[in-house]
């Protein structure tokens, strides 16, 4: 892969809802309904959104907010730590991406967020950070769990302009690339982000998933900044509902796919935004965990 001017760290690691079907690149996909939940049109009551399948792939992407909670008094804690994890756990998703994280930060006694996370899941994952800013003598950035059974084959980390430091992470694993990332708030910087993750995923000849805090939407004006150039590449495949708590038509969350001409490879199953969730027979609201919702896509490998 070749990505000129731009940092590249390469890390090479040991190691129903109905259903979405492929399609063209702007396309965005039908929502679940019915009996298990994920949108305004067919919630079930039980909120728990299990697997349609032994064999399907939860991806998803969750903003922790620095796990301060989004209750109107942000703090730092290991409860909010744990609030944040449970709802991973209880998901079950098999890789998610993650954003705002800090590691090593003074003010927020140099604890590895991310490490924390996946210590309060009680997943296996494999816990893969990128300190893309400089922060209170410590860095913050993206990050991805990935069960380890999935195989993690390599690790890149793709440097992203911005106003503040930015990374792709890109995870490689036998059958498919699954990139997690946070664009800045910066609309050009957004473009050229585009153009770099574009690149990056015509690298490969596998399926490639994009998920993350885009700080953008396609129904911006425009289509918004990125998405004009991404949608070239890269079709919307996760739900667009709304993704922030308060702001029920604001999606900036999403998890897109590029089928590198090989889109038979992949069955989409079902996709939500969820906004409340049954913790062991208890109902709770989310939108007090973080200030943006989780979202998850699963799909199932031919």
């Amino acid at each position: 892969m070749k990505n000129s001017g731009k940092i590249i760290l390469a890390v090479m690691l040991l190691a129903g809802m109905l259903p979405l079907t492929s399609c063209g690149k702007s396309e965005t996909p039908k929502l679940s309904t019915g009996g298990i939940g994920g949108n305004e049109s067919g919630t079930s009551e039980e909120y728990k959104y299990p697997k349609t399948s032994q064999s399907a792939i939860r991806l998803m992407t969750y903003n922790s907010y620095y796990c301060r909670s989004n209750t109107g008094t942000p703090a730092v804690s290991q409860t909010n730590t744990e609030n944040f994890a449970r709802v991973i756990k209880t998901l079950d998703a098999d890789i998610v991406a993650i954003q705002e994280l800090d590691k090593g930060a003074l003010n927020r006694n140099k604890r590895d967020l991310l490490q924390e996370i996946a210590d309060a899941t009680g997943i296996d994952y494999q816990v893969i950070f990128a300190p893309a800013a400089d922060y209170m003598g410590g860095k913050i950035g993206p990050g991805v769990l990935v069960k380890k059974d999935l195989g993690v084959q390599n690790v890149e980390m793709v440097e992203l302009p911005g106003d503040e430091g930015r990374m792709l992470i890109v995870v490689e694993t036998p059958d498919f690339v699954f990139m997690g990332t946070h664009l800045d708030l910066n609309d050009d910087a957004r473009r050229r982000s585009a153009s770099i993750i574009n690149e990056v995923s015509n690298g490969y000849r596998k399926p490639v998933f994009l998920a993350g805090d885009l700080n953008d939407s396609h129904r911006w004006s425009g289509g918004g900044a990125a998405f004009p150039i991404l949608t070239s590449e890269f079709a919307i495949k996760s739900s667009t509902e709304g993704t922030l708590p308060g702001q029920p038509n604001e999606t900036i969350d999403y998890i897109l796919f590029d089928g590198n001409d090989q889109p038979s490879a992949v069955n989409f199953l079902e996709t939500g935004v969820v906004k409340k969730l049954n913790f062991n027979g208890k109902v709770e609201d989310l939108d007090t965990v973080s200030d943006h919702f989780p979202v998850y896509l699963d799909i199932e490998l031919k």
